[in-house]
């Protein structure tokens, strides 16, 4: 259920989904030019832009600081 909301041409976003290699594909990534109205609802603001656990986490994170924000294991 956790999302991540980006525009092309974002180059923090690119470098984002980079960091997760090829794991990439296992993202929900949600493409706030193409479906404005989700951001808009979400009120995303900033992107790249993390919903984790229905809560808002604005900018890029390190997979350690993601790993903590959702309880996973990093």
């Amino acid at each position: 259920g956790d999302v991540l909301y980006v525009k092309p041409g974002c180059p923090f976003c690119k470098v984002q989904k980079e960091d997760f290699g090829d794991a990439v594909g296992f993202l929900n990534i949600v493409d706030c030019s193409a479906q404005s109205e989700i951001c808009n609802q979400k009120n995303i603001i900033r992107i790249p832009t993390w919903e984790i656990n229905n809560q808002i986490y604005q900018g890029r994170k390190s997979l350690q600081e993601l790993a903590e924000l959702s309880g996973c294991e990093y």
